[in-house]
């Protein structure tokens, strides 16, 4: 569970780092351009000054930062976890075709492969928050470490930091053992070769992850400007065979973080309907063929409707079809809402239920409600849907500055940490009759809250599910997972975008938990801390089932509200050891 320094998971950078050792030389030889890499008689060159440091995977290396904590090269983690490790490599000269191979994790006869390889790579801030956290990071470069590119080789300038990230996929019927893996990370400085070679361990403990009970919805887009991202900036026909390639890498990336519940932003985006009159038809089958295909490539387990309704001042106006294919919006009050609504609600419960899916659903009606003053709108409107469809479950994100104590009849509350914080006893109290708490992260909550931000130290990325576990709450929400701000190949340059209506521009990294390249995307430490929490949440609830008072002592001493929280990274790797260790015993 917790990661020893482990390469590629997250890093988190120290606020202090006056006491930190400064790099030192490993394991290095370095050739003539002529002899081969790796001659064990060669002679180093300590001229070149190559360094490669182990440091832990939560600390943010900045580019030209000269001093961090050094740590030793092992993780420690529960079967179905991923051990990581991070590899800082620097010279005093420019490195060209820096190259790494990892060798299998092997134990016996056991052998684990790694499951990624990266160079970190590091994206200028565009905003940071207008409302600072007290441990904000704000390197004088505007650099920050992020996303994780799957090179073969790379170029590294002079007196630079590079990152170096491992991962290894950790199997759940693997053999609880100290696994071995021989790394080698390879160059050319002042045209001489150079290797440098580091063993790394990994302790696997008789502790498996168990099935995922935490709710994950970070909201995936899949529009034409997103795919024009992963297709070289040429559009993407909807429900092509390429639609479909590209949704599937997206898909499989968010699934294998722990996405298991999808949202779909609207359904009469999927929904065909044909109007005669005040009757409606409607067809189903695309939006059946986008669930189909999210319960194979997705893990989906929840599916979340999209909202019939949109905020527009004090009231909420409902989307429905007119004859000749056209739409209109308009507020509840209108009879051809009412009509719509009454007709095509039912319509879609029953499509839903007699796929076997009603155990999923889930249904928005307005996304945050209460921010220009929409609650007695929502609540109408709530009450006219429950009263066609009783048995509908409404799940809603209630705006931080809304009432969410008037929204009391909701299925499944969606509240910021800091409306949790505040709100906490009226939340215990709907959980107590039986309805769900998630909570959900975007530009906001800033202060002391935890987020995933790039100015956020790593640690509070992968904290979120703590906090989670500690306040019984149930599920996870960000409302974007690839929103990216400029399209391939061009998305180095961009950190930030302006959002209509006066936005502003969001806080960096808001807006995307992975980068878009040509056919793929790549991770980021952020994405790979948000997946480490999610186990951890698992393994808090297994330890629970076992000790409860020691799942307690675990999560009290890292989390101690909704915005304060133990943030020393080697303390939580201590922890979670300990962790492992009792859930072992």
């Amino acid at each position: 569970m917790m990661k020893k320094s482990a390469v590629l998971l997250f890093m988190l950078c120290v606020v202090s780092l006056s006491a930190a050792p400064l790099f030192s030389l490993y394991d290095l030889r370095c050739e003539h351009e002529e002899n081969p890499v790796g001659i064990e008689s060669a002679t180093p060159a300590p001229e070149t000054h190559i360094t490669c440091v182990p440091v832990d995977p939560l600390i943010k290396i900045f580019r030209g930062q000269g001093t961090f904590p050094e740590t030793d090269d092992s993780a420690h983690v529960a079967k179905g976890e991923t051990a990581s490790f991070q590899l800082i490599v620097r010279s005093k000269y420019p490195i060209s075709n820096l190259q790494v191979t990892a060798g299998d994790l092997i134990s016996g006869s056991q052998r684990v492969s790694s499951s990624l390889k990266a160079f970190t790579g590091y994206h200028p801030i565009g905003k940071y928050a207008p409302d600072p956290s007290k441990d904000v990071l704000k390197p004088a470069s505007g650099l920050f470490p992020d996303y994780l590119q799957e090179f073969e080789y790379i170029e590294v300038p002079a007196a630079t930091n590079q990152p170096v990230w491992i991962n290894y996929d950790i199997p759940h019927n693997a053999v609880p053992a100290t696994y071995h893996a021989e790394v080698s990370i390879s160059g050319k400085v002042q045209n001489k070769n150079f290797s440098i070679t580091r063993q790394l361990s990994t302790k696997v403990y008789p502790v498996t992850v168990p099935e995922q009970t935490l709710w994950l919805s970070n909201r995936m887009w899949v529009g034409d400007y997103q795919l024009r991202q992963m297709n070289n900036g040429m559009s993407v026909e909807p429900f092509s065979d390429h639609y479909w390639s590209l949704f599937k890498v997206l898909a499989n990336k968010a699934r294998d973080a722990g996405q298991n519940t999808y949202f779909f932003y609207s359904p009469l985006d999927y929904v065909q309907c044909s109007v005669s009159g005040n009757t409606y038809s409607f067809d189903f089958s695309r939006f059946d063929l986008l669930v189909d295909f999210l319960i194979k490539e997705g893990n989906l387990k929840r599916l979340e409707v999209g909202a019939f309704g949109e905020r527009s001042g004090s009231t909420i106006l409902i989307k429905f079809p007119l004859e000749g294919g056209t739409w209109e919006q308009q507020p509840l009050s209108d009879a051809r809402v009412q009509n719509f609504l009454s007709l095509f609600a039912p319509a879609l419960y029953n499509h839903i239920k007699s796929k076997g899916w009603e155990g999923m659903y889930l249904q928005h009606l307005a996304d945050e409600p209460g921010k220009g003053g929409q609650t007695t709108a929502y609540k109408q409107l709530a009450q006219f849907v429950k009263s066609r469809v009783p048995q509908l479950k409404i799940i809603e994100a209630i705006d931080p500055w809304g009432d969410i104590q008037a929204m009391n009849m909701l299925d499944v509350y969606v509240a910021q940490p800091g409306v949790c914080h505040t709100d906490y006893s009226f939340l215990q109290s709907h959980q107590a009759a039986g309805n769900e708490v998630r909570m959900y992260t975007c530009m906001y909550p800033q202060g002391n809250y935890a987020n995933r931000f790039f100015e956020l130290p790593l640690i509070q990325t992968r904290l979120l599910h703590w906090i989670n576990y500690k306040y019984k709450i149930t599920g996870y929400l960000h409302w974007a997972f690839n929103f990216r701000p400029s399209g391939y190949p061009n998305w180095k340059n961009h950190a930030a975008f302006t959002l209509g209506g006066g936005g502003g521009l969001l806080p960096a990294g808001d807006a995307w938990l992975v980068y878009p390249a040509y056919g793929t995307v790549y991770s980021t430490v952020r994405y790979e801390a948000m997946r480490d929490g999610v186990k951890d949440y698992e393994l808090l609830k297994l330890l629970e089932k076992k000790n409860p008072a020691r799942a307690q002592e675990i999560v009290n001493s890292t989390i101690f509200d909704f915005d304060n929280y133990n943030s020393d990274e080697s303390a939580f790797l201590a922890t979670g050891i300990k962790m492992l260790k009792w859930q072992s015993e």
